[in-house]
């Protein structure tokens, strides 16, 4: 269903519980791009994977491609079951506000990927109990408290932007979260089984991404390889990798961890009288005059993102204008950069 551009209002009278979207035959993919769905009904979901009654949902998908779904009450943006059977749900480059209800629920066996997408929920930004979640370059929030419960039938958490509770089904999860994602809420991240003790085949990896809120979890070790926190992550690291606290700001947050690379264990300065330390790379980008001593000349106070980036990782890059516009201090430093100054402003100078 292309949409052209257009808005599609679903409209019912009364109270009663509906959806915008009902994919309800089997070995069917549906797809909806270039558009918005939305409704008056603040009792209905917006896309249901739910089989009738008694019956099991075989082999159906939906996919949203340049859509913005909105969904005003405490309903489902998107909700499927946990007697499905290779359900597939994919947004791309599409935004799902679901102000006071929950962004997906996905308790099925299948697969759930959100790519380069924005998830805004009061209760949880997306709930998986079974099956495999992708998330990449992808914004979801989640407003509210948090709060746990079990349930064999729904939802059991709020206030959590990914949560991942294996269902009564035990089916196997997967969860990867990489890219450009940012995950906020009072839990960014947070799994645990609350329905019995039977967990099993639980995976997750995070290789990138902001984490605004508590990560947390019961089932899973050594999964976070990269990103930036807000918490301490130093319990899930995965081998070979470490927390490098600073102040990492992005979007108005500030972030005191990140997960990266050990530093070098020496670092030199760079200068005139040095010969044996070459050029880093990136040096070309910087005027003529500047490439010796590799100086970035920065105004201002604290230490962004990209710029503890360019020290940590051993080499100066031309920094956009807005990151020059800050000033380094030996507390903002990472571990092993050295710092100079001269009549025209801070200088940091790092190995390559």
């Amino acid at each position: 269903l292309d949409l052209n551009g257009n808005t599609y209002t679903f409209t019912t009278a009364g109270t009663t519980a509906s959806k915008v979207v009902d994919v309800n035959y089997d070995n069917v993919c549906f797809t909806i791009k270039n558009g918005s769905l939305q409704t008056d009904n603040r009792n209905a979901d917006g896309i249901q994977l739910v089989p009738a009654r008694g019956k099991i949902a075989k082999n159906r998908s939906v996919v949203l491609e340049n859509v913005t779904l909105t969904i005003p009450g405490d309903a489902y943006g998107i909700v499927t079951n946990g007697t499905n059977e290779n359900t597939a749900v994919t947004l791309k480059n599409s935004t799902l506000n679901v102000p006071d209800g929950y962004g997906i629920y996905f308790p099925s066996d299948g697969t759930l990927t959100i790519e380069n997408s924005t998830i805004n929920a009061k209760q949880t930004g997306v709930e998986l109990r079974a099956g495999t979640l992708t998330v990449t370059d992808s914004t979801i929030t989640a407003t509210d408290n948090f709060s746990e419960t079990p349930n064999g039938n729904g939802t059991t958490m709020t206030g959590v932007a990914v949560a991942v509770s294996q269902h009564t089904t035990n089916h196997a999860i997967d969860v990867t979260i990489s890219g450009d994602s940012v995950l906020e809420g009072a839990k960014a991240l947070y799994e645990k089984d609350l329905q019995d003790e039977a967990a099993d085949d639980i995976t997750m990896s995070v290789t990138g991404g902001k984490f605004n809120g508590d990560v947390y979890s019961e089932n899973c070790e050594k999964f976070i390889s990269g990103g930036y926190f807000t918490s301490d992550p130093t319990a899930y690291l995965a081998e070979g990798k470490v927390v490098l606290p600073g102040s990492y700001v992005a979007n108005g947050v500030t972030y005191g961890y990140k997960v990266g690379d050990p530093l070098p264990e020496e670092v030199e300065e760079i200068r005139e009288d040095n010969p044996d330390v070459t050029v880093a790379p990136g040096a070309s980008t910087l005027p003529e005059e500047d490439q010796t001593n590799l100086t970035t000349k920065i105004q201002g106070t604290g230490l962004t993102a990209p710029a503890q980036d360019a020290a940590a990782q051993g080499e100066i890059q031309d920094l956009p204008a807005a990151d020059q516009k800050k000033e380094v201090f030996d507390n903002k430093l990472p571990e092993g950069a050295t710092q100079a100054t001269n009549d025209e402003a801070v200088i940091t100078v790092v190995a390559p």
